[in-house]
C-alpha cells in the first residue's frame, strides 16, 4: 500500500526538491511528516513510468530496511498503473499496459478486489461462515490481511474467531 519511496541521498543526488510535505501514517500507526517529490521517470526493464510521485525517507533509520542497502522501493502508486503477470514457476514478472483475458490460464487463481485511492487492494474474506468486507490485502508491511478493529472485535465477540496468539521474533515496519 505504500507509495514509491526513495532515500534522502538519492533525492539529493538527483537534485529533487520537495513538492509537498504531508503527515503520513505507516502500517504500525506511527505518524510523521514526509516530503514528496516527483520523479521524471522510473525504468523497470523495458517499461518507463513518467512523472510519478515518491516519498523521501531515511531508510537507514529503519533497522528492518537498513540492511537491504537499497535506494528505494516500487510503490502501489506505480504498480497500479500496469497489469502484472507474476509467474512463480518460471520466476518471471511481465508488465503490460493492457489486460488480456485470453492470456489467463484456466486454472489460475483469481482474487476479486477493489482498490483504495492509494492503490491498496481491498478484498472480502470469509472466515468459517462469516464474511468480512473490505479487508486490506497488503503484501508489503505485514505480508497479510488487515481488517479494522471493529470487524476483528466483532469476530471475537460472536465466537467466529477463536483464540489468537502473538509471536515474537518477526519485525514489521512501514512508510
Amino acid at each position: 500500500g505504500a507509495p514509491n519511496v526513495i532515500t534522502k541521498e538519492l533525492a539529493a543526488s538527483l537534485g529533487l526538491t520537495s513538492e509537498v510535505a504531508q503527515k503520513v501514517v505507516d502500517s504500525q500507526g506511527k505518524k510523521n511528516d514526509q516530503e514528496f517529490v516527483v520523479l521524471d521517470s522510473i525504468g523497470i526493464g523495458d517499461v518507463t513510468f513518467l512523472n510519478t510521485g515518491a516519498v523521501v525517507a531515511d531508510l537507514l533509520a529503519v533497522p528492518e530496511l537498513a540492511c537491504l542497502q537499497v535506494s528505494g522501493f516500487i510503490g502501489a502508486n506505480l504498480m497500479r498503473k500496469v497489469v502484472w503477470d507474476i509467474d512463480n514457476t518460471a520466476r518471471r514478472i511481465t508488465l503490460s499496459d493492457h489486460f488480456s483475458p485470453a492470456s489467463i490460464p484456466p486454472d489460475a487463481l483469481k482474487v476479486p478486489f477493489l482498490t483504495e485511492v492509494t492503490g491498496t487492494p481491498k478484498v472480502d474474506i470469509r472466515y468459517n461462515q462469516r464474511w468480512v468486507r473490505s479487508v486490506t490485502f497488503d503484501l508489503g508491511s505485514s505480508g497479510g490481511l488487515t481488517m479494522d478493529r471493529d470487524a476483528y472485535e466483532s469476530l471475537i465477540n460472536d465466537g467466529t474467531l477463536g483464540p489468537t496468539s502473538r509471536g515474537i521474533g518477526a519485525g514489521s515496519t512501514g512508510l
